[in-house]
């Protein structure tokens, strides 16, 4: 049972979340983020980007969607598009003022359920008009360690090299997401793991300093 056990944790992990995220060096520093509200930024895009056909990329927030995307760290490109199927990530307004970036997960006709990878449970409802579009690809971030003249060390994120996942062509990430959407029941146990993986806990903590400095920038 323990070698089952072992085999079965050695296959999620090698299978089942992105690749873990790199570390690098860089020679300088310059990062300034700024917030809105996600309701004044969506309603925005959508007036000024999707509603022209063209795309927007926002920095994931929160933890709904792991192992697939990482809190702050990965980038999501959003495209608007005429139809979505199961199995699309979809950027839904589930309520006034209330949006999600979750995964279609059953779609009868035009009412769509919805639900983030990363819950245990709890699903939203929609119809298709309330999509303002689909990711149609995913940009893991990668933290940089950065030394200042002064000797001080600080953390950013870089997306210049980093890896990125065309959701409807990446065969292994279709692979992954349908598998993982049959294991719900499954999900607590994989996701405990998940969390206590090292280089997850490392992210999670240079994101935390890459937030406090952003702060004082």
């Amino acid at each position: 049972m323990r070698a089952v056990l072992r085999n079965l944790y050695n296959w999620f992990v090698s299978n089942l979340w992105p690749e873990n995220v790199e570390y690098s060096n860089v020679d300088n520093f310059s990062l300034k983020v700024i917030e809105k509200p996600n309701a004044q930024l969506f309603e925005s895009m959508q007036r000024e980007l999707l509603s022209k056909g063209k795309t927007f990329s926002i920095r994931v927030k929160g933890y709904s969607m792991r192992p697939f995307l990482e809190d702050r760290r990965d980038m999501v490109t959003i495209k608007a598009v005429d139809s979505v199927k199961v199995g699309d990530v979809v950027l839904a307004q589930i309520a006034p003022l209330r949006y999600v970036l979750h995964r279609v997960i059953v779609k009868d006709g035009n009412n769509l359920v919805l639900m983030g990878d990363g819950n245990l449970y709890g699903k939203e409802y929609c119809r298709t008009q309330d999509v303002l579009g689909k990711a149609i690809e995913f940009k893991y971030g990668k933290v940089c360690k950065v030394t200042l003249d002064s000797g001080e060390v600080r953390y950013r994120l870089d997306f210049s090299d980093s890896r990125t996942l065309f959701c409807d062509e990446d065969k292994k990430y279709i692979r992954r997401y349908t598998m993982w959407v049959r294991m719900v029941r499954w999900r607590r146990w994989f996701l405990a793991v998940y969390r206590r993986l090292p280089s997850i806990k490392l992210t999670v903590k240079y994101m935390d300093e890459i937030d406090k400095q952003n702060k004082n920038i």
